[in-house]
């Protein structure tokens, strides 16, 4: 389940620019490949970012933040290396937002509250007894 599409995407930055970024096919026509691309890598960046706290992915109705955190990060991936510097700043913005999410700072609408876990990423590690101590081996060792 995407958290966009085409659609949405048109709506949010227009028909004409995302009918240019999807046109790379020789005769000129789109190749939809590349737009369920570059949705898939901008929902598998925000799932990076969700799982830390919620189960995803997130279950509809899709909150309207999420989608368009979705929107900029696609909109970015289809600019390749030659995106504007606002495409690039919402790109940001979306991702540092992302991340306040996952440190706890801010919730997700609709996802309810965040509960801090102290603890959470806090490697714990248990052996078992050791088994050749100065005193297990002190029999071995010659005087």
């Amino acid at each position: 389940m995407a958290y966009t599409d085409k659609t949405e995407m048109e709506k949010r930055f227009g028909t004409l620019e995302i009918a240019q970024l999807i046109d790379s096919q020789p005769d000129g026509s789109e190749d939809p490949g590349r737009l369920d691309a570059a949705i898939s890598d901008a929902d598998g960046l925000i799932d990076s970012y969700l799982a830390v706290q919620f189960t995803v992915p997130i279950p509809d109705p899709i909150p309207d933040a999420l989608v368009g955190a979705s929107s900029d990060l696609a909109r970015f991936r289809l600019w390749d290396d030659g995106a504007p510097e606002s495409v690039r700043q919402r790109y940001e913005d979306a991702v540092t937002w992302l991340q306040k999410i996952a440190d706890g700072e801010i919730g997700l609408p609709g996802q309810g509250e965040v509960i801090p876990q102290d603890g959470i990423g806090t490697p714990v590690y248990q052996a078992s007894p050791r088994i050749f101590t100065r005193e297990t081996l002190s029999r071995y060792l010659k005087p």
